[in-house]
Formats: C-alpha cells, sequence, structure tokens
C-alpha cells in the first residue's frame, strides 16, 4: 500500500518518476491477478474449485450454479450421450469432464438436489459402452478361437511356423487375421485379441482395462507346438 501511495504523491509532485512508477504498479498488479485468474480457470478446468479460490461463498456457489445449471441444460437438449474419448462415464463440457459423481459433489456443495433422470442417463451412457464391448469381445473371442484350431490343424499337416504367421501378420492378411495378433515363441503360441479391442474400444479404455485384470484369460490363449502330435492346450 506504501508504494501506491508513494507513486500516487510522485506522479504530482516529480512526475519524470512518479507517473513511470505508477505505470509499472499497474503493469505488475494487472499480471499478478492475470496469473491468479490462470492459476483459477487451471483448477476449475479439473472441476476442483475451492471456496478459497474465490473472493466470497457466494461467488463460489455462483459459479457452481453456473457449471450445473449449463450441465443440466447440456442434458436437457440430448447431447449428454456425447462421451468423451477416455472415459464412457465422462462427459467433457465448459472443460470440466462430468461424471455422475462430480454432478452429484457440485450439487451437494450448492444445496441443490442432481435431476434423476440425468443419473439415469449417466447410467446408461455406462451400460452402453459396457454392452458394446461385450459384443467386441464375443466376436474377437471367436475369431481367437477359430485362429487356434486352425493353426493347430496345419502344424499337424507339417506347415512350418513362418508361413503360418504371414497369413496373419502381413499386411494383406484377410480382415478376419489382422483381428488377432499370432505369435511364436519357445514353441508356444500365442494368440490375442488385445490390440484389436484397444483400437476399436479407444474411449473405453478404463471399462477394457478393467476387464483385462479381472478375466485376462478372456483375451488370449496360448498352446504348445506339441499340439500337432496331440499336446495339450497351455
Amino acid at each position: 500500500m506504501f508504494k501506491w501511495v508513494a507513486a500516487f504523491v510522485l506522479s504530482f509532485a516529480f512526475p519524470p518518476v512518479g507517473i513511470p512508477w505508477m505505470l509499472y504498479l499497474l503493469h505488475t498488479s494487472k499480471q499478478e491477478a492475470r496469473q491468479q485468474q490462470l492459476s483459477k480457470a487451471v483448477s476449475r478446468t479439473l472441476g476442483s474449485e475451492k471456496p478459497e479460490d474465490f473472493s466470497s461463498q457466494e461467488e463460489f456457489k455462483k459459479e457452481i450454479n453456473k457449471q450445473v445449471d449449463n450441465l443440466e441444460g447440456y442434458w436437457r437438449r440430448g447431447h449428454l450421450s456425447k462421451v468423451s474419448d477416455f472415459d464412457p462415464s465422462f462427459v467433457p463440457l465448459d472443460g470440466i469432464n462430468w461424471s455422475k459423481k462430480i454432478y452429484t459433489n457440485k450439487c451437494q456443495k450448492v444445496g441443490r438436489n442432481p435431476i434423476p433422470e440425468l443419473l439415469e442417463d449417466f447410467d446408461h451412457n455406462e451400460t452402453v459402452a459396457s454392452e458394446a464391448l461385450d459384443l467386441s469381445v464375443d466376436l474377437l473371442s471367436g475369431i481367437m478361437s477359430k485362429t487356434k484350431d486352425s493353426i493347430i490343424k496345419r502344424l499337424k499337416l507339417g506347415e512350418d511356423r513362418l508361413s503360418i504367421l504371414k497369413d496373419y501378420n502381413h499386411d494383406l492378411a484377410s480382415s478376419e487375421n489382422q483381428m488377432v495378433n499370432v505369435h511364436c515363441e519357445n514353441r508356444v503360441w500365442k494368440i490375442s485379441i488385445v490390440k484389436s479391442l484397444q483400437l476399436l474400444h479407444a474411449d473405453k479404455r478404463r471399462l477394457l482395462t478393467a476387464r483385462l485384470q479381472e478375466s485376462p484369460e478372456t483375451f488370449s490363449l496360448s498352446f504348445s507346438n506339441t499340439s500337432r502330435a496331440g499336446g495339450e492346450e497351455k
């Protein structure tokens, strides 16, 4: 405060010094304010506003209510089904990745009730995404099993490893063969559908990761070269 008073006085008493000093203080003040706004904007982008980010509790509630109003208006216009590229449970809007939990928490902060139907639609997004992933897993699992049977049959006929791999790893391989990843190492054949699922469902990474952790055996299988002589699957 003393600097401002001194600069103000000098602006009249000795303008060559006072005016430049006053301009410098104004510039510095604007820069600091801009930096504070930027810091708050980054925090708000993450949807993690705190009351201390604002000049008063009323301003905080006003901002949260505005965000919730925007989401609910977005939902009323029928846009909630537009999921993000990261996770089907999130809906990107105004720099915030909205989810059922975030929406509920923000409503709680300002003492308003979340719209039950909007919560149901968040759940619906998750269900639709999960069902789409299930369909792909079932389809690709069938192709994976079919691939295993085909390779075992070809091995029993005496076909060599490289000629078999070429039918799956070559750029001109059939579309079905390219849906599985086939590899042979230490006389063990490995077939996986993980890469295809990652490409087909890049917007469902969280769901896919959870499935992989829960039942990895669903997404890959392996068997020994001895299968051509009646060996057992590993």
